[in-house]
C-alpha cells in the first residue's frame, strides 16, 4: 500500500513558505536533495500527529508540493500560509492498493 501526504500551495516565495514551515513546525534543518522513497516508511499512524518532515518539490512554475508523513489535518498551517503569502492551500491524500 502506497500513501502520498502532500499540501500545495501556488506561490513563488519558496524561502517565505520555508521560513513558515520552520517557524510553525519547530523543525530547523533545510536539505536539497533529489528525492528518495524512504520517506513513505516513516508515516505516522496517529491522526492528530503532527508531521516531523517537510519535503518541497516545485511541481510547476508557480506551484510548491509538500509531502509531509502525518495523516493530520493541517486547517491551521493552512490558514497561516493562505494568510501570509496571500495564495491558496490545497491538502492532499491519495492512497493505493
Amino acid at each position: 500500500m502506497e500513501f502520498l501526504l502532500h499540501f500545495h500551495i501556488k506561490s513563488n516565495q519558496k524561502d517565505e513558505l520555508i521560513t513558515l514551515l520552520e517557524n510553525y513546525s519547530g523543525i530547523s534543518s533545510t536539505v536539497t536533495s533529489e528525492r528518495t522513497d524512504d520517506l513513505l516508511d516513516n508515516i505516522l499512524s496517529d491522526t492528530d500527529a503532527d508531521p516531523d518532515y517537510y519535503v518541497i518539490n516545485c511541481s510547476s512554475p508557480s506551484w510548491h508540493s509538500v509531502e509531509c508523513n502525518s495523516f493530520k489535518k493541517h486547517y491551521e498551517l493552512g490558514r497561516l500560509i493562505s494568510e501570509k503569502l496571500e495564495t491558496l492551500f490545497v491538502q492532499t491524500l491519495y492512497c493505493s492498493l
